[in-house]
């Protein structure tokens, strides 16, 4: 019995530093400067001339400084979740405009191309979109 548990322990260890290993990996494949190039609202594109200026700077260290055209200068904690389907990005803004608000999304990372949905700024976690149907940011990385 002391030997299941024992084994037991040590499956759940190796599972947890796999997703933990996998996190990291995608936190370095998102590090980069990105910015917005589309956006699409209630399913309805965004014209360019109508489209904040957003640019994202994310380390691989779990933080991030954006400069926003609206919202101006912002620094964030991201956290992500890469075993969900589609993967799922947490955002606590600690600095700037929107500083102790939290955004709950969705992301797909594809090379230089980062397509994301997210929370209103301060929204409960329960309204994290599903899917990418409905609003979408289009990043390209710089």
């Amino acid at each position: 019995m002391q030997r299941l548990v024992i084994a037991l322990l040590i499956a759940v260890f190796a599972a947890a530093t796999a997703l933990a290993d996998d996190a990291q990996q995608e936190r370095e494949a998102l590090a980069g400067t990105w910015r917005l190039t589309a956006l699409m609202i209630d399913g309805d594109d965004v014209p360019a001339d109508k489209m904040p200026s957003i640019t994202v700077t994310f380390n691989a260290d779990g933080t991030a400084d954006a400069t926003h055209s609206m919202a101006g200068e912002l620094s964030t904690t991201y956290t992500l979740n890469t075993d969900s389907s589609p993967k799922q990005i947490d955002l606590v803004h600690t600095a700037g405009s929107l500083a102790g608000a939290s955004q709950y999304g969705v992301y797909e990372l594809d090379g230089d191309t980062l397509l994301m949905s997210a929370t209103d700024p301060g929204a409960e976690e329960s309204a994290r979109p599903g899917d990418f149907s409905s609003d979408l940011l289009t990043f390209v990385r710089d």
